[in-house]
């Protein structure tokens, strides 16, 4: 009977620690690993793996569900991932559990960053899941990621949970290396407030004597699910009802914003080699419109590369009278493509599994070379498509080459999850912070808004609306 109660209490605390870590909460998260270490203090060593595994499942599961409907080879390849991430995780968490007690704060501490960090690297690498990001609201807290980029957050919160199932073990504040702990904590959060209050301030003062630039973004709340020219005909019309309802109400505009692949025909084949006359007739009728204008657009674009047949996830900018007909726009290619989404590196060693992903749901792209930097008129903006504002070393590259904002084409439709849409605002937020830049999103259906440059969120569209948000950037220098 004591076995059995302590299976059902091993199996209480695996699903409590997987369901908060799921849950993604701005309070929850500081405590997100407490039960974790709890368990591996209980079970047996043998075991250790194999709960580890069950763990990053039932986590994984829980915390990226909406990616199960959306690109299920996509979800297999998470489930094995943290399945293999957590049962190393949970037998080097037991080994110090049962041979280094004494520094197990410091142990543990370095093993779970460890784990949270190794799970964002190399093709596979998956951001979801990064503790930090919860605290995206934690306007203050989160000012030291110019610094640490999310990393110094999140190791405050997995240092507070370390010592949180200290003490608890313990039952009582006890070891020094403890109240070392406990002190460190304190000053980490203490200093990251002082800093973040300063930083704020300093950063407000700079943007409001920066001259300003008129910038609309537009939501046209498609369903990414249905194709066909008709379907991309009444996306264009969607796209250009509110676009001129925007230059109407605000004719100081002087970029607009249209998300991700929200103009699906190749807009240089389809000109340039006329060999299906309606999508010729289609990107004709696009053309003159933006052509009509007297601001410049940024638009999504399924582009093809006409001298090789290469297929690209584009950024398009068009400037009326300079390079709009003939369209030779200046052009941003997705370079950090989303694993088995739309990218698949083995197609010559695993062919069987290239031919399943296009048979499936997935589009996949050749990864663009250059990370581009526009210019209009002096202001000087990058922008990364969709998944790439996942990667905070990624998007530094771009301010490195220049960039002084972002303007992020997304598309989150097709998850039809809100927490996939939060989930990827809150990494959005933290790239504006640790570059101290603007960003400006325009969804298919996401969450079109303007984030400032230090992780407000200024205005937003509401998710499933046909909208736009217009906004006044501050042009950096």
């Amino acid at each position: 009977m004591t076995k059995v109660k302590n299976s059902l209490f091993s199996f209480f605390l695996l699903f409590l620690s997987a369901l908060i870590f799921g849950l993604n909460s701005s309070i929850f998260s500081w405590i997100v690993f407490v039960p974790l270490l709890y368990l591996v203090h209980i079970i047996d060593f043998k075991l250790c793996w194999l709960y580890g595994g069950i763990y990053g499942v039932l986590a994984s599961s829980f915390f990226v569900f909406w990616l199960i409907t959306y690109n299920f080879p996509a979800m297999v390849g998470v489930w094995i991932l943290f399945f293999l991430y957590c049962s190393i995780l949970f037998c080097l968490l037991k080994i110090v559990d049962l041979y280094f007690p004494k520094i197990s704060i410091l142990c543990n501490f370095i093993l779970l960053m460890l784990y949270q960090f190794v799970q964002t690297l190399g093709f596979t690498g998956f951001n979801y899941g990064v503790i930090g990001y919860s605290q995206y609201k934690n306007l203050l807290m989160i000012q030291t990621s110019s610094f640490f980029g999310v990393w110094g957050i999140t190791g405050i919160m997995i240092l507070f949970s370390c010592l949180v199932y200290k003490i608890l073990i313990d039952k009582k504040i006890k070891s020094f290396s403890t109240i070392i702990g406990i002190s460190l904590e304190a000053v980490f959060v203490l200093s990251s407030l002082i800093y973040g209050a300063i930083s704020i301030k300093s950063v407000k003062n700079r943007d409001k004597n920066c001259k300003t630039i008129s910038i609309c973004a537009v939501q046209n709340n498609s369903d990414p699910w249905i194709n066909g020219l008709s379907s991309y005909w009444n996306d264009l019309n969607t796209l250009i009802e509110l676009t001129d309802k925007a230059l109407k109400e605000n004719p100081d505009i002087k970029i607009v914003v249209w998300p991700e692949t929200s103009i699906v025909p190749s807009i240089k084949k389809a000109f340039y080699l006329k060999n299906d006359m309606a999508r010729t007739n289609y990107v004709q009728n696009l053309l003159e419109y933006i052509e009509s204008k007297d601001c410049a657009f940024l638009i999504g674009n399924f582009n093809v590369d006409l001298q090789n047949g290469n297929e690209y996830n584009s950024a398009f900018f068009f400037i009326p009278k300079v390079n709009v007909i003939p369209p030779e726009p200046i052009e941003y290619s997705k370079i950090h493509l989303v694993p088995f989404a739309e990218y698949f590196p083995w197609k010559k060693a695993f062919p069987y599994i290239y031919e399943k992903l296009l048979d499936g749901d997935s589009q996949l792209w050749t990864p663009g070379k250059e990370r581009v930097v526009f210019n209009y008129n002096g202001f000087r903006f990058s922008s990364p498509i969709c998944f790439e504002d996942n990667f905070g070393a990624e998007c530094r590259l771009f301010v490195k080459n220049g960039a002084k904002a972002f303007l992020n084409l997304s598309n989150d439709a097709w998850s039809k999850s809100s927490r996939c849409r939060t989930q990827h605002l809150q990494m959005a937020v933290f790239r504006s912070v640790e570059n101290k830049i603007p960003t400006v999103r325009s969804t298919v259906d996401g969450v079109t808004c303007y984030i400032n440059s230090y992780g407000k969120i200024e205005s937003r569209c509401k998710v499933k609306t046909q909208n736009y948000i217009c906004v006044k950037l501050p042009v950096i220098e």
